[in-house]
């Protein structure tokens, strides 16, 4: 296996689903944590079982509110925590990274709006009780006024990550065993920047309570300081971020890239960059232009600040289309063999990527490396392939 492609689990939700359990409830099956967890351990263990490099918890949905409804805080905390052991504990996934997924703020809304990033107050912009859903925008005015209601909504966007981040972090045994922080299907460039304030806070915090110099027991210092991505779904191949100007102009690429990586004008502790960023629960259609885009405008960037990119991490959905408000899906158009190739041939292109003309096989790359996986409808099958794809390239 080439060691700068590693191979990410698929979907949960509707893995659960094709095995007959039901989802239907606002935390797309993550309630199956406390009533089922062997479940999401079959879950688990299938993807380890088929290659997976790093298996994600089931914790997309999962916030601290809806749990309250029918358990105490000190339970509730326990089950999200609890989300990470079961990963770690399940058969033959020992040898798999534990990724904690972490999905937006517009997940725990009904509808969800992870792909339209419509927030109510104080996270997103008053809208008008006569406007349409075609009329609706995520943006704030470019006005004064708009622009510093936008700097209070990523306050409170900061807020709400930085609560959950804690609960999560709260024991040293269960924070230990995660490899990686997955923030997914960001919808909004504020809350883009919300999540790094957040990251930027957390690390301080633990710094604090497990630092003061001392050397952790695998004699690494930081052992806290978890790597952490970001990665956004592209609806119709857009990112779902609207400018100002209107809901039917959206944000490019550069954009989305600079609100990534830009470094803080403090330092960089307030606003850490990324170790992975990228695109998931996209479909395929419209991957190999989004990995070229981001490839055009991280190349500028890395020629103009020296730097090269950090992980890119690609995970697109298995090819069907989901409707938030009636929660069904279209038929898929590829089978997983095909989306299979599809997919490996991306991710081996953003793998070799340089940062120097094209064949230039001694430049520097532009990506520190790859993880690639699947999304929603994207199952063992698929990761099966998948896993079968990047290990008949690399022999």
């Amino acid at each position: 296996m080439t060691a700068r492609i590693k191979l990410l689990d698929g979907a949960m939700g509707t893995q659960l689903e094709s095995l007959g359990h039901d989802v239907s409830g606002p935390m797309w099956g993550s309630d199956l944590l406390y009533s089922n967890p062997g479940a999401i351990g079959a879950v688990h263990e299938g993807y380890a079982k088929a290659g997976a490099d790093f298996i994600e918890t089931a914790t997309y949905q999962m916030s601290l509110e809806p749990l309250l409804v029918d358990h105490g805080r000190d339970e509730a905390e326990t089950i999200m925590r609890g989300a990470i052991n079961i990963v770690h504990s399940s058969s033959g996934s020992e040898s798999a990274g534990v990724v904690l997924s972490l999905g937006p703020h517009g997940a725990t809304l009904s509808p969800s709006q992870e792909y339209g990033g419509i927030y109510p107050p104080p996270y997103g912009p008053v809208l008008s009780s006569t406007s349409s859903s075609s009329t609706r925008t995520n943006a704030f005015p470019s006005t004064p006024s708009g622009q510093a209601e936008e700097l209070e909504a990523e306050d409170a966007l900061a807020v709400w990550h930085l609560a959950r981040l804690r609960i999560y972090a709260a024991e040293e045994g269960t924070w230990r065993k995660v490899e990686w922080l997955g923030f997914e299907t960001i919808p909004l460039l504020r809350e883009i920047r919300a999540i790094r304030r957040a990251m930027g806070k957390l690390y301080t915090e633990l710094e604090v309570r497990w630092g003061g110099g001392k050397v952790s027991e695998e004699g690494q210092e930081g052992w806290w300081r978890k790597k952490f991505w970001i990665t956004s779904a592209f609806p119709d191949g857009q990112h779902p971020q609207h400018l100002a100007s209107g809901p039917d102009q959206h944000v490019s690429v550069d954009d989305v890239l600079y609100s990534l990586i830009s470094p803080s004008p403090d330092s960089a502790n307030s606003l850490p960059r990324p170790d992975g960023i990228g695109i998931n629960c996209t479909h395929p259609s419209h991957i190999s232009a989004l990995a070229e885009a981001f490839y055009t405008s991280m190349r500028k960037l890395a020629k103009s600040h020296g730097e090269a990119g950090p992980v890119f991490v690609l995970y697109p959905d298995g090819g069907a289309v989901y409707d938030t408000t009636s929660r069904t899906w279209t038929e898929r158009t590829t089978r997983p063999d095909e989306w299979a190739v599809g997919v490996a041939g991306i991710a081996r292109r953003l793998e070799d990527a340089r940062l120097d003309a094209e064949g230039d096989e001694q430049g520097k790359k532009v990506w520190a490396g790859v993880i690639v996986g699947g999304c929603c409808k994207a199952g063992f099958d698929e990761i099966r392939y998948l896993r079968k794809e990047l290990d008949r390239a690399d022999a």
